[in-house]
């Protein structure tokens, strides 16, 4: 997405919904279909979506996003000015990120993917430990005798 893409943020906020871009991207290049179902903790009568098991996925990545978002927050990157409100029809309140909070939105963004951290006791970047967990996933739905499947933690 770009900088000049507004993103409505709701129940979360832009990094977790640029997460979720992400996680689809990867889902979609190993062959996890765009919106795989229902999750283990994401389900269908909490209105997921069929997302269920996407939101699943990147509850614990979600965990980098936070903190990055946290320290652009204490460096005065990025504060409550830098958003606007509305409502829906229905109500509910809406946050979007004023353009000039875009930018450092994504950098947030990037840096949390740059983030090493460990996974089945390796140090590789964030990004890469969603690949390998998606991978392993994959291959554990594929095989009729299922493996030892390491999810990731933060």
């Amino acid at each position: 997405m770009s900088g000049a893409v507004t993103v409505v943020i709701s129940r979360g906020d832009y990094v977790h919904q640029r997460r979720l871009f992400k996680a689809r991207s990867v889902n979609f290049e190993l062959g996890l279909d765009y919106n795989p179902g229902e999750g283990f903790l994401h389900r269908k009568r909490w209105k997921s979506e069929g997302l269920g098991l996407i939101l699943d996925l990147i509850d614990p990545f979600k965990f980098a996003d936070r903190e990055k978002l946290l320290e652009a927050i204490l460096d005065v990157s990025v504060n409550w000015r830098d958003f606007y409100s509305s409502t829906d029809r229905h109500g509910a309140r809406f946050y979007y990120p004023k353009p000039e909070a875009v930018n450092v939105l994504e950098a947030v963004s990037e840096a949390a993917d740059k983030m090493v951290v460990s996974y089945e006791g390796t140090q590789v970047k964030l990004e890469e430990a969603y690949r390998r967990t998606v991978s392993a996933l994959i291959q554990n739905m594929q095989n009729g005798t299922p493996l030892l499947f390491s999810p990731f933690t933060y």
